[in-house]
């Protein structure tokens, strides 16, 4: 599952990126889960901001903590 969603540390934020175009990104239980644990992550680094997208650009959410 955790091919379906990466993340990348950047020197001052965070990227999310999702994987599953067959289902075009629709984020299963099991995504929420890891998707939550990245976020959870991201929060302990401290970052500025995280940004969420897609492997295969069709999409773009920019979350602002």
């Amino acid at each position: 599952m955790d091919h379906f969603i990466t993340y990348e540390h950047k020197q001052d934020y965070g990227i999310i990126r999702l994987n599953r175009p067959e289902k075009r990104n629709a984020i299963s239980t099991e995504m929420m889960q890891l998707l939550k644990k990245y976020l959870l992550k991201a929060r302990e680094e401290k970052y500025k901001f995280i940004v969420i997208t897609e492997m295969v650009i069709k999409f773009f959410v920019q979350v602002v903590t």
